[in-house]
């Protein structure tokens, strides 16, 4: 669990990074079976909330390979 708050701790001062240089982020959930791996973000309503929480300026990124399931 601690592996997701730092990871949406560090999108969030992305985020803001991205907004002085009027640049949208995009987050793109994983499959899980790359938890470990490449990413903590493993669901569209994962990626979905994290968005809603940090506001304007970041998106949502579907790929159908890795989110066919959910």
């Amino acid at each position: 669990m601690w592996r997701r708050k730092r990871a949406e701790d560090q999108i969030a001062r992305l985020l803001e990074m991205a907004r002085r240089v009027g640049v949208k982020l995009a987050i793109e959930p994983l499959h899980p079976m790359l938890i470990g791996d490449r990413t903590v973000i493993a669901s569209l309503s994962h990626a979905n909330d994290l968005c809603e929480t940090l506001g304007p300026g970041i998106g949502v990124v579907v790929d159908v390979y890795h989110v066919w399931w959910d």
